[in-house]
């Protein structure tokens, strides 16, 4: 696996980091067909989602707003989220084939 492409660096930086570094790249496969799946450990303090304090930016409604010149009307929700996660409680398996 390469580290030029944006996604494995992503994909790099994960395997080292939730690894300690005895990872650096992804396991040599036997079968090219095989697949990859990553999971979350979404419970807390592992996996967090934070939404802004501001009444505007905390999903806030800002209201109905005609569409072009007929009946419809279309809303805004504003949203200013971040979602952090710990990378060492998480986990991948690889090797699935059919």
């Amino acid at each position: 696996m390469t580290t030029t492409t944006t996604s494995n660096k992503i994909a790099v930086e994960y395997l080292t980091t939730s690894s300690n570094n005895a990872i650096t790249a992804y396991p040599a496969l036997a079968v090219s067909s095989s697949e990859t799946l990553f999971w979350l450990n979404a419970r807390k303090p592992f996996l967090n989602f934070y939404v802004s304090d501001d009444p505007e930016y905390g999903f806030g409604f800002t209201g109905f707003k005609p569409a072009q010149g007929n009946t419809k009307v279309a809303g805004q929700v504003l949203a200013a989220v971040a979602l952090t996660g710990d990378p060492r409680y998480h986990a991948q398996v690889y090797g699935f084939t059919s």
